[in-house]
């Protein structure tokens, strides 16, 4: 009976040390614009070869402008820095000004397309509706009921494609890329799941670890069936390039100007500050579902 206890309590001991103690990324090394190195604890251990886990990468997309429609109450525009690509997972959440959130993937046809919102929303609460994509750098975003605020923040990410996660050994991982990064642009590391050599599903500290890529990135060489994507998409985007220029003007017009100076300003970054804390906690929680 006493031998019993002493082996109850070990491995009791053993399962609470595995599950509590809890990991970190020490550092994120961009090789070139297909390979990262990502280094963890010293203590985490690898076996040489394919790693077992989930991890996702994410491109922060800028959002220059987001405007409210003033004759349609429930849709605002957002205008992109950069355009959207083709055959592409997105997720997109307000986060000031109004409530909900999106995932949406691109097609062939990145124009004058309408993609409803997969996940039901409840009619009694705001939410995102669909988005229209009317060129590459314009979307309208539709809410399920008209929005009294008339300034908005998004959040737009796009998911970098991962081909396969491998190891030399020891605490590193080379993550290899089937979709090119971008030089001097933010992501996301995001850890869904992963386990060591001994089979052991590891925590992390923090399971989101923002990462910059240099000014200067190495390039790897141009597959053919990427040489045919980049030459469509800018085929793409000179045909809509004029009706893009079109289409902020007419936003423009609607804008409403942002408080200068005073109390009005400094509550409404102290709320930016507070939705961006919320915002964190939520696509730690999203992602992994």
């Amino acid at each position: 009976m006493k031998m019993l206890k002493i082996i109850t309590v070990t491995l009791t001991l053993f399962l609470l040390t595995s599950v509590a103690h809890a990991y970190e990324v020490k550092k994120v090394d961009v090789k070139d614009d297909k390979t990262m190195d990502v280094s963890l604890n010293d203590e985490v251990q690898f076996t040489q070869g394919k790693i077992t886990g989930d991890i996702k990468v994410l491109k922060d997309i800028s959002i220059s402008m987001s405007s409210k429609d003033f004759e349609e109450l429930s849709k605002v525009v957002l205008t992109l820095d950069k355009s959207l690509e083709k055959n592409a997972n997105y997720s997109l959440l307000s986060i000031f000004g109004a409530d909900g959130s999106i995932d949406f993937t691109t097609g062939e046809n990145i124009s004058g397309v309408e993609l409803v919102n997969s996940e039901s929303v409840d009619i009694s609460e705001q939410g995102i509706v669909k988005v229209n994509i009317v060129n590459p750098t314009t979307v309208e975003v539709y809410f399920s009921e008209d929005l009294e605020g008339e300034e908005f923040e998004f959040k737009l990410l796009k998911e970098v494609n991962i081909d396969s996660l491998s190891s030399i050994g020891k605490n590193n991982i080379t993550v290899k890329l089937s979709s090119r990064l971008e030089s001097a642009t933010d992501y996301m590391l995001v850890l869904v799941s992963l386990t060591d050599s001994n089979g052991l599903e590891l925590s992390f500290d923090e399971d989101i670890f923002d990462f910059s890529t240099p000014d200067e990135l190495v390039k790897t060489k141009v597959t053919e069936d990427e040489a045919a994507a980049l030459s469509l998409n800018s085929a793409g985007d000179e045909t809509n390039l004029e009706d893009n220029d079109n289409f902020i003007d007419n936003v423009a017009s609607n804008v409403t100007e942002t408080p200068d100076t005073g109390a009005e300003t400094w509550v409404l970054l102290f709320g930016t500050f507070i939705l961006n804390t919320f915002y964190y906690f939520y696509r730690k929680k999203s992602i992994k579902a």
